[in-house]
């Protein structure tokens, strides 16, 4: 394990560019994130014109924690994107092989990327509870209602980075498996959602998706005057997503360990 987190540390100092440009994004996360709070609605109906998300309760207690969990989602395929681009380069440079014949094992080869996926998405969530504290106005609303929510994106954002590594190591290509993913995930999913509906509880982004858009019905029932009420804990979506990480990671490793390298 130390071999592994020296070299991988190593190569990321190699090329900079990607951690800078994480970066960043996680900059323009917090700063949409704090901008959006002064953002004014000029709707007039039930009384909400001129007023701004922040008055209207999205950033209270608790209820942060489902805006900038929604936010961050908007984020999150820039995010697999770089990752994708950054972890190309063991392909392009033949690391896997050099790893092998150095005495790695294929396992501890392919895992290596993994070990900074967990690590991006535990700092990623810290950030988002620690912008949710920095952020929450003072309210008499309980944390304890919302409080899952940037684990939801967490889960959500790892389904999606499971599934951006598994058509990476079919194609071998960056390019090639940045188009796949982007045409599945925008083009191809929703559309089978809308056209089948009854395919939504097999199609892997759409169960992820209820993770994050089942609380926000509040932003609909802010202009409605339809009292919000908390959804059930998504056990069903949670228990369906995790069960897809662990299929998508599964086939990657068959894949890596049949593949010429």
């Amino acid at each position: 394990m130390r071999a592994i987190i020296s070299n991988e540390w190593i190569k990321l100092k190699g090329h900079p560019v990607y951690p800078i440009l994480i970066l960043v994004v996680m900059g323009l996360l917090i700063l949409v994130v704090d901008q959006l709070k002064g953002f004014t609605f000029a709707n007039t109906n039930n009384g909400v014109e001129g007023q701004s998300i922040g008055s209207l309760g999205l950033y209270e207690k608790g209820v942060i924690f489902q805006t900038i969990s929604y936010v961050a989602g908007f984020f999150k395929y820039i995010l697999v994107i770089l990752f994708m681009l950054y972890a190309s380069l063991d392909y392009r440079h033949k690391m896997h092989r050099k790893q092998v014949m150095e005495g790695w094992s294929r396992q501890a080869s392919f895992f290596s990327k993994y070990l900074w996926i967990v690590v991006f998405v535990c700092v990623q969530t810290i950030i988002l509870y620690l912008l949710g504290f920095a952020l929450a106005m003072e309210s008499e609303k309980s944390w304890s209602a919302y409080v899952y929510n940037p684990l939801f994106w967490a889960v959500e954002f790892s389904l999606l980075m499971a599934m951006g590594m598994f058509v990476l190591h079919l194609t071998k290509k960056s390019g090639l498996s940045m188009i796949v993913l982007l045409i599945y995930a925008i083009i191809a999913e929703p559309i089978l959602a809308y056209r089948f509906s009854a395919l939504k509880a097999v199609l892997p982004l759409s169960q992820s998706r209820a993770l994050i858009e089942a609380p926000f019905s509040k932003y609909m029932g802010i202009f409605t005057g339809e009292e919000y009420v908390l959804p059930d804990f998504p056990t069903q979506a949670i228990v369906t997503t995790l069960l897809f990480i662990a299929a998508f990671t599964a086939f990657s490793w068959w894949r890596f360990s049949k593949t010429d390298l």
